[in-house]
């Protein structure tokens, strides 16, 4: 009897060693197995998303770093709002997690959220509500008429 049901146990379990999604509550989670799941690196727990400010953010303005004017690798601060260049040591972005004490900035290209000046991405289902950011609309176009007469 002991035998029949190790073996009803064991053809009820199947492991799959393939990657699994499953979708709960509108998130998706991605299984992995145990032995893939060693291979990565943990993710950081972000303590500075308490310091972010959603009513300060306006997504409107041209995405343009508040001092060089550049709009190469353009970030914004989730803590004041303003857009700085850059996330590496040296730039903008840097500078101002240093001196205002604002750590978490958002690439305006890709929606990637990081934490400087340690930066390291950081992924928390608590930022999709800021990630949608919606595209800026195309210029007006202005067109002139002629009076053939």
């Amino acid at each position: 009897m002991e035998n029949d049901k190790k073996e009803s146990n064991s053809s009820s379990q199947t492991f799959e060693p393939h990657t699994k999604k499953i979708k709960l509550d509108s998130i998706s989670y991605k299984i992995i197995p145990k032995e893939e799941a060693s291979q990565i690196e943990p993710l950081k727990q972000c303590p500075y998303l308490g310091t972010i400010k959603r009513h300060l953010l306006d997504f409107d303005f041209e995405k343009l770093c508040s001092i060089s004017l550049s709009n190469l690798n353009v970030y914004a601060c989730l803590v004041c709002g303003k857009y700085y260049q850059g996330r590496g040591k040296n730039t903008h972005a840097y500078f101002h997690a240093l001196e205002q004490n604002h750590h978490i900035f958002i690439n305006l290209h890709n929606e990637k959220v990081y934490c400087l000046p340690d930066n390291y991405e950081v992924i928390d289902v608590f930022l999709n509500d800021i990630k949608v950011i919606p595209p800026l609309p195309p210029p007006p176009l202005f067109f002139m008429s002629f009076d053939d007469s």
